[in-house]
């Protein structure tokens, strides 16, 4: 384990040669082979980022800095952060007015699609709100810099929200995994530039994911649950019948992942239960759910031949989960390196800070 950044987060890797981080309101941008600086964007970001955020506990609580990203071009990328999807060009410098989805909104992750016989290119969203009385939730497209349409919405009383887009170009679909509980906790599958969208599994814990992978195997995926046992599973289909096949235990609900070549990684996360009657209970919080098996963060690395094992794992910090939950988060875009590049959060070491792992611990 190298560590390489305090305070900082790797947030896309761009074009063929460079990786995007940020802190405090500025971009910098990384040869990711050297790790050599090759230029700083600065953004005329508030008071809070520019000043607050080196608070690192309230960062973390004001949930500061830049939420998820994807790279657009060699030299342009998308990033939500304070509540609006921006755009970087970083030949020019220039950044984007941005623009505010719906309220309430945001991605929880983009998707890049590119080459999908059936579905236009470009980049994807599915809305990731609090809804706990299941209102209408919708798929968004970028169209043009501060342009986004609506691609697809789920009616009322289906899901709570989108937890992440998985672009399929074998099966020429689209995986739909939504949250969280009850019968909104599934996986769907979308064809045709989304004019046919259909349940695939719905209605357990064993179906709720944000994180999947297309394989020749089939959909490989974690679960993501604090009430229940969570696991890495396969998607497949037998008969045109979909099943969920489990490959192994894992010790904490999995959020973020990623791969480099066919190798996967899935990160673990330490939360509550979070489901809360009072307010004063998601301030306090300590207690870990059910479905969470200690304090510890884990990295699993593996794929369906070879299994998974435990390559990393961090403690929790001593802080209530209202200060962000225990992980690790990966940066968006194609990982062409043999090294993991992760940031941790709310660890009791190198909290907020970028580490590296060689190829010989992967």
């Amino acid at each position: 384990m190298k560590l390489v950044w305090n305070d900082i987060s790797p947030i896309c890797y761009l074009g063929d040669s460079n990786l995007v981080c940020y802190k405090y309101g500025i971009f910098y941008v990384y040869n990711a082979s050297t790790l050599e600086l090759v230029k700083k964007i600065k953004t005329p970001f508030s008071f809070l980022e520019h000043i607050a955020a080196r608070v690192r506990y309230i960062n973390r609580f004001l949930r500061l800095g830049v939420r998820c990203s994807m790279p657009l071009s060699a030299s342009s990328f998308v990033y939500y952060c304070r509540n609006r999807i921006y755009e970087v060009n970083t030949e020019t410098d220039m950044l984007s007015d941005g623009m505010v989805i719906a309220k309430g909104v945001r991605p929880l992750k983009f998707t890049e699609v590119k080459g999908i016989n059936s579905f236009d290119d470009g980049i994807y969203f599915g809305g990731y709100l609090s809804n706990p009385t299941k209102d209408a939730v919708s798929i968004y497209r970028r169209k043009a810099t501060n342009q986004w349409e609506i691609v697809y919405t789920f009616g009322e009383g289906l899901i709570n929200h989108i937890h992440d887009l998985v672009a399929d170009k074998e099966n020429d679909c689209f995986w739909i995994l939504t949250g969280d509980f009850e019968n909104a906790a599934g996986i769907w599958k979308a064809t045709n530039n989304f004019n046919s969208v259909e349940k695939v599994l719905m209605g357990n814990q064993l179906f709720r994911a944000c994180v999947a992978f297309p394989t020749v195997g089939g959909l490989l995926y974690a679960t993501d649950s604090q009430l229940e046992q969570n696991s890495i599973r396969l998607l497949i289909s037998e008969n045109g019948i979909y099943k969920s096949k489990h490959l192994k235990d894992i010790n904490g609900s999995c959020i973020y992942g990623t791969s480099i070549g066919d190798t996967y990684f899935f990160a673990t996360s330490v939360e509550g239960i979070g489901i809360y009657k009072k307010c004063w209970q998601f301030f306090t919080d300590r207690v870990k759910g059910p479905g969470i098996k200690d304090y510890q963060m884990y990295i699993y690395s593996g794929n369906i031949r070879d299994g998974f094992k435990i390559i990393y794992s961090q403690k929790k910090d001593w802080l209530p989960f209202s200060f962000q939950f225990g992980a690790f988060q990966f940066p968006a875009g194609i990982n062409r390196y043999k090294k993991l590049i992760l940031k941790h959060i709310a660890t009791s070491d190198a909290d907020m800070s970028t580490i590296i792992l060689s190829e010989t611990e992967l």
